[in-house]
């Protein structure tokens, strides 16, 4: 294309491209709708002319004469049969005998149940109950309580009282580890001055929890104090506790033996 100009290229290939276009679009136009008008091979040509075609194949058809004429039978003049007398059927004599009924047995009576008496149920006697056992009212109360730290001794002490607050001899203290047995032993009885102490040795590496009750006819007159002290690791803190002081006071309302 030498010769040619760029505008009369580029309007032939316009051309093309749409003839090109037009032509697919036609085809597939075709193919979606095979009886479009612009279709020469449509469907319906296709089988009209097939139609024509095997018409014109068909033999042309025959008529068959059917003659009027009355057809004779080559068999003669029909034959009637003679009717042959039915033979009377001689009847059979009923007979007459009336069989004898067949005994039927005497049903038996059926005995009713014997009712069973239902057990009564037997109560039980109460089961006896035992008293309670009587409590007997605490003899103390606790009155000050004290802590100090200390890195030789883990130590109880205190001072009994009367009633009247008077310091109270001879009254003997049980103490103990809390949940260890073997560990309960009892303090010699308070002094003059009603004064008790009791040393469980020097502090170790773990912390541990004790109690101190007041005894009484060798049986505890009161719920057992518990207190617990700290390891030696922090015996030197203000805030560790080795020494406990705890002080105990008779009730007024109970009359020393």
């Amino acid at each position: 294309m030498r010769g040619m100009s760029n505008k009369t290229a580029t309007i032939f290939l316009i051309l093309v491209v749409g003839l090109t276009m037009l032509t697919f679009l036609c085809y597939a136009a075709i193919f979606i709708v095979p009886e479009i008008p612009f279709n020469p091979y449509r469907p319906s040509y296709a089988t009209a002319r097939a139609e024509a075609a095997i018409a014109a194949l068909q033999p042309p058809a025959q008529v068959n004469n059917i003659s009027t004429a009355t057809a004779t039978s080559v068999f003669g003049p029909t034959w009637t049969p003679t009717n042959t007398p039915v033979p009377t059927q001689t009847p059979t004599p009923t007979e007459t005998r009336t069989p004898t009924p067949t005994s039927s047995p005497t049903p038996t009576s059926t005995p009713f149940p014997t009712k069973t008496p239902t057990p009564t149920d037997t109560p039980l006697p109460p089961t006896p109950t035992t008293p309670p056992t009587a409590t007997p009212p605490p003899l103390y109360t606790v009155g000050r309580i004290e802590t100090e730290n200390n890195c030789s001794v883990v130590r109880i002490l205190g001072i009994v009282r009367d009633a009247k607050g008077l310091p109270l001899a001879g009254v003997t203290m049980q103490v103990g580890e809390v949940g260890v047995a073997g560990s309960v032993f009892n303090t010699s009885p308070s002094d003059a001055n009603g004064r008790y102490v009791w040393d469980f040795g020097a502090p170790d590496k773990n912390a541990h929890t004790w109690f101190v009750v007041p005894l009484e006819n060798g049986q505890p007159a009161v719920n057992r104090y518990e207190f617990a002290t700290d390891s030696k690791d922090v015996c030197d803190s203000f805030a560790s506790v080795q020494i406990t002081t705890i002080d105990w006071q008779r009730r007024p309302d109970i009359v020393s033996p």
